[in-house]
């Protein structure tokens, strides 16, 4: 249950965000037809390379868009595991401290409100979102 407020995003689903070879604004839950339906992706590569038919989106899968590639970021999937837990928020909190650092699609899925920065905010957030 989202109330739209400045720090807490919710943006129009049917609106995904590209940027530097990335696809985000994508959120947990989000499946693989879900975003051929959205897009005019043919279709999703996982990261091993191989064709995700179905299931769920994870941070690091790839989609063809118009003959450019792009590498998915689903907002809190720090890991790509493809769903957001307590591993996402110390991943964050890792890259917040200097003792990892995040980058590509990784970064941008640590940004959860989409204000391009991955800070404490987005550690709250994601905190409030795992299962």
């Amino acid at each position: 249950n989202h109330n739209s407020s400045k720090t807490d995003i919710q943006p129009n689903n049917s609106e995904y965000l590209f940027s530097d070879g990335i696809v985000y604004g994508i959120y947990s839950g989000e499946t693989v037809a879900d975003f051929k339906n959205k897009t005019s992706a043919e279709n999703v590569y996982k990261a091993d390379g191989t064709i995700a038919k179905s299931g769920k989106l994870k941070t690091g899968f790839t989609a063809v868009i118009d003959s450019k590639t792009y590498v998915i970021a689903v907002c809190g999937d720090v890991t790509g595991e493809g769903n957001v837990n307590s591993k996402d928020v110390t991943l964050l909190q890792k890259h917040l401290c200097d003792n990892v650092e995040l980058d590509g699609a990784y970064l941008k899925a640590a940004d959860f409100n989409l204000d391009g920065e991955a800070d404490n905010r987005d550690l709250v957030l994601i905190s409030r979102q795992k299962n």
